[in-house]
């Protein structure tokens, strides 16, 4: 019940502080010009889910294009285990949507896998702007707080990824040395857990709690703090898709 009750505070600052954030980007909507008639509704459509879900558009840039899409659909497979764990934290439940069977199975092991692949697509990207001279990154429009702001974003995404891997890892050793049977699949998680040796399971708990909180906070804190890098991103830009003018259309069909 303790745990329970710091988790509804958290979560409850936390909306507190991303409305505010949705309400002060609505005031600046405000003073934008009116909109144009927005027409060809299923030809937007068409263009929202080629660029926003499929990420046509970066990939221009075939390698670092591949990479940014695969965080972002990563993102989206992962947000299915933010909401349960959201569940879980306010109802004392474990793996509440476990009652969805095998495509729970299937969700929770592509998300076991994206995590990996996104850690290992922040750590390139980290790599890039700290030790390598990308000439788009050294422009004199990119100021030192933007770079900053931006490797912080990608470290704590990076952290993100890796709690989540530690959380499973946790779960998965917890499973086999307990003889219990595990909900869901987590197919990396399981390679890394059978590395780990015997140890005692009051430790493996207590590291299991760690992860989970570590994971937890640090979706809050990217939702209040890094909308546009986490999940939210992609909120605020398939709707920027479908209603953008339609002389903006030929730059996504013809780059």
């Amino acid at each position: 019940m303790i745990k329970q009750s710091i988790f509804a505070f958290t979560l409850l600052i936390t909306l507190g502080f991303f409305s505010f954030t949705v309400y002060r980007l609505a005031g600046f909507l405000k003073l934008t010009r009116p909109a144009f008639p927005v027409t060809d509704i299923g030809k937007r459509l068409r263009i929202t889910a080629e660029v926003a879900f499929g990420q046509t558009k970066i990939f221009r840039r075939p390698v670092t294009g591949l990479l940014h899409a695969l965080v972002f659909w990563g993102f989206l497979v992962i947000l299915f285990g933010s909401i349960e764990m959201i569940i879980d934290g306010l109802s004392g439940t474990d793996r509440a949507l476990k009652f969805l069977g095998p495509v729970y199975n299937v969700i929770i092991a592509s998300g076991d896998v994206f995590a990996l692949i996104v850690a290992l697509a922040i750590s390139v990207f980290l790599a890039r702007r700290l030790f390598f001279h990308i000439k788009r990154f050294e422009g004199i429009e990119m100021k030192h707080v933007s770079h900053m702001d931006a490797n912080i974003a990608l470290t704590l995404i990076l952290l993100l990824m890796l709690s989540l891997l530690g959380m499973n890892t946790s779960y998965m050793t917890i499973v086999r040395q307990s003889g219990a049977d595990p909900t869901g699949v987590y197919p990396v998680s399981t390679l890394i857990s059978g590395w780990i040796g015997s140890s005692g399971l009051d430790g493996l708990h207590f590291w299991y709690e760690f992860f989970w909180w570590t994971h937890i906070l640090l979706i809050f804190y990217l939702s209040i703090f890094y909308p546009i890098p986490s999940i939210s991103m992609f909120l605020c830009r398939s709707p920027m898709f479908s209603f953008e003018a339609r002389s903006a259309w030929k730059t996504y069909q013809h780059g």
